[in-house]
């Protein structure tokens, strides 16, 4: 599917359902000005004039919450908002590239929840909003059923439309930069050096030396920097399990995990967590992951 076909099939979907297309976070999808990334519509736009605070909410739903949920799932689910305001969401993921949530909606909270979908713990009441969800158009089970594939074929192709441009993009800084970013994009699934030297058309032992050469240490070193920075941030900002941050970062061994993660920060991943949070109001409670 080419641009102007993903523009038509948006366009189709936005009528069809009474809903608006946009996605979230805007992680390498600058590029395609005609896809909103941000949630137009009279009921988001109600809940984030009400306050700072309340935007914020929002905000951590969509681009923390509902992306992790949606690299667990890789399918199409229902998420409720702090304000009550449901959305389907399709992940947007190509070749173990992870480009952030295609949403459409808002549509009226269902009566029921199906075991994939997501509610924020924190629902919010607005009274700003009591009138307007009065008028939300409603989304019944049959409809949804014909919704989210769609949706999910979109976003595959959004997808590998955003992987092509980020790939050419990143080839025309230079092989460092262009390691970094594929690091960067996919130290969450099993890649190895052999990945590397096939996309720059390198042989392993060339590309072994290059990376040593360009960042001073070794594939295996730069690879286990990006998955313990990931595990920091979600032991930081977070409830999941230990066990859980260690599979989303990429460590599929928690013995593994744990020994390494020892031996760079000199304590355990639940000291470390303990110990960021000393001087660290807690915040609002997020979801849990899924055991």
């Amino acid at each position: 599917m080419n641009r102007k076909e993903i523009i038509a099939v948006v366009d189709y979907l936005e009528k069809e359902f009474n809903c608006r297309i946009c996605h979230a976070p805007d992680k390498g999808l600058s590029f395609f000005a005609e896809l909103c990334s941000a949630h137009l519509n009279k009921y988001c736009d109600c809940a984030k004039r009400s306050g700072a605070d309340k935007r914020r909410h929002c905000v951590n739903f969509d681009n923390r919450d509902a992306v992790e949920w949606g690299k667990i799932h890789h399918a199409a689910f229902a998420k409720i908002c702090p304000y009550g305001l449901m959305e389907i969401s399709a992940p947007i993921q190509f070749q173990q590239q992870n480009f952030g949530l295609l949403h459409a909606g808002p549509f009226r909270k269902p009566d029921t929840l199906r075991e994939q979908d997501l509610m924020a713990r924190r629902q919010i009441p607005l009274d700003e909003l009591a009138a307007l969800k009065k008028t939300m158009p409603v989304l019944t089970p049959e409809r949804r059923k014909h919704l989210e594939p769609l949706l999910a074929m979109l976003a595959q192709a959004v997808a590998v439309l955003a992987a092509g441009n980020q790939e050419v993009a990143a080839k025309q800084i230079g092989p460092k930069e262009f390691i970094r970013h594929y690091i960067n994009t996919n130290f969450r699934s099993q890649i190895g050096l052999v990945d590397i030297a096939l996309k720059l058309d390198w042989c392993e032992a060339h590309a072994s030396r290059q990376i040593k050469a360009l960042f001073g240490i070794p594939f295996n070193e730069l690879l286990n920097q990006a998955r313990l920075e990931n595990a920091c941030l979600l032991l930081m900002e977070s409830n999941y399990q230990v066990c859980n941050i260690a599979l989303w970062s990429g460590f599929h061994d928690p013995q593994y995990f744990h020994r390494i993660f020892r031996k760079q920060f000199g304590c355990t991943p639940k000291e470390y967590r303990t110990n960021q949070r000393v001087s660290i109001t807690p915040g609002p409670p997020r979801p849990e992951a899924p055991r």
